[in-house]
């Protein structure tokens, strides 16, 4: 797997154990088979993205063979970013900040401030939620 050849194929081999053993010794980590597991992955990503970047370097301009080019990367991009995201994925930051980067001001609006229908709910939600700690729980879900 390391080397780039996926779970199915290794698989089909008769000396080696079906998909659902595989799976299932991952599943309970099989004399700590889920780490070895986790780096074969890793290192097929590696594997898979240096072919996809010989591929896109040595295939000819026809139309033909950069359309299967095209679409051999895109899979292994797409398969990379699912199996190594924190490695192959778009990074995304998001940042909260206030006005001009400064610190975010939250402010709470006075209880006076509600309207009545408001109140009225506000204060069966903590009736809810004071009847639900009183038996014990502290989850807050009521049903109905």
């Amino acid at each position: 797997m390391a080397c780039g050849e996926s779970l199915r194929s290794i698989c089909r081999d008769p000396d080696m154990p079906d998909m659902s053993t595989v799976r299932s010794w991952v599943i309970r980590d099989h004399d700590g088979f889920a780490e070895r597991y986790a780096r074969a992955r890793a290192l097929q990503s590696d594997t898979w993205v240096s072919e996809a970047v010989d591929l896109a370097r040595d295939t000819p301009t026809d139309a033909g063979s950069v359309a299967k080019a095209r679409l051999v990367v895109d899979t292994i991009k797409w398969t990379a970013c699912h199996l190594m995201p924190h490695r192959y994925g778009d990074r995304i930051s998001t940042t909260v900040a206030g006005p001009d980067g400064g610190p975010l001001k939250i402010a709470l609006a006075p209880l006076s401030a509600l309207e009545r229908d408001e109140m009225a709910f506000l204060k069966q939600i903590l009736q809810r939620r004071a009847g639900a700690q009183g038996k014990g729980g502290d989850d807050g879900d009521e049903q109905g």
